[in-house]
């Protein structure tokens, strides 16, 4: 089989999800739509938004639109990248960690929040946002709603929130392994009996089983994925050394809640 997290594998389930007559939604009509089965693509940008402008070039090739969710980050908060991606037919969300970066103080984590809305919208809509997962920190900030409401703000959804919802299918390439619960902290569902997935071509195959009847959601991290030789393997050797280091604290983790 070939290689996975290439651009070219991903332009293959893109096509054949279409040649089953699938369709693929954004985030926005994937929550709206009475469709029994579809696929709906969630991309987090934690970093290198250089990558996530070439999958949204080739996304809008194919004709179709997904939703991109942007961290505030020096790194990611280029407003010609942003702009780009949006012009490109695709929805745009904010990727937040306002709680998490303010230690768990509700008020400062508010605050933030706003601004950082507030900087995003200055480039184009924002209508949902995802929580990012802050692996290495304790506080979750979808916590943040148990004191404020997103709809105050001109939210319709976090999306971060209904992964649990048993709503559909949500399958994440965190960490660049797909399902992967040793190295994934929040971003997965609570039920440990998912499907394995251990390529991308599996997704392909998943969907296409007439027993599953079910919408899927994906969540397709961008920097993990590139058709270049030497920077494909340099992403596996970095993936390789940082997840043995989630793997572990991890794992110290769940051995200090007991």
């Amino acid at each position: 089989m070939n290689k996975d997290f290439t651009l070219s594998i991903y332009k293959q389930l893109l096509n054949s999800v279409s040649e089953l007559g699938i369709k693929i939604l954004n985030v926005s009509e994937f929550l709206r739509t009475d469709d029994q089965l579809c696929l709906g693509i969630r991309h987090d940008i934690d970093r290198k938004i250089d990558n996530a402008a070439r999958m949204a070039e080739l996304e809008n090739e194919l004709g179709i639109s997904t939703t991109y969710y942007v961290r505030c980050k020096r790194s990611v908060l280029k407003p010609d990248l942003i702009r780009k991606i949006y012009d490109l037919n695709h929805e745009i969300g904010y990727h937040y960690e306002d709680l998490a970066s303010a230690n768990g103080n509700y008020e400062i984590g508010i605050n933030n929040f706003k601004q950082n809305l507030e900087r995003l919208r200055e480039i184009c809509s924002i209508k949902t946002i995802a929580a990012h997962g802050s692996p290495l920190s304790d506080i979750d900030s979808r916590d943040l709603w148990n004191r404020y409401k997103f709809r105050e703000f001109g939210i319709k959804t976090d999306i971060s929130l209904e992964i649990n919802s048993g709503k559909f299918i949500y399958i994440s390439d965190a960490g660049r392994s797909w399902n992967n619960r040793n190295i994934n902290r929040r971003d997965k569902i609570d039920n440990k009996n998912e499907f394995e997935i251990n390529h991308t071509l599996d997704i392909i195959d998943l969907i296409a089983k007439p027993e599953v009847r079910e919408k899927l959601l994906i969540n397709i991290h961008p920097e993990h994925w590139s058709d270049s030789f030497c920077e494909w393997y340099r992403i596996k050797t970095w993936r390789i050394v940082k997840n043995a280091v989630k793997t572990l604290y991890l794992k110290f983790y769940e051995k200090s809640e007991i």
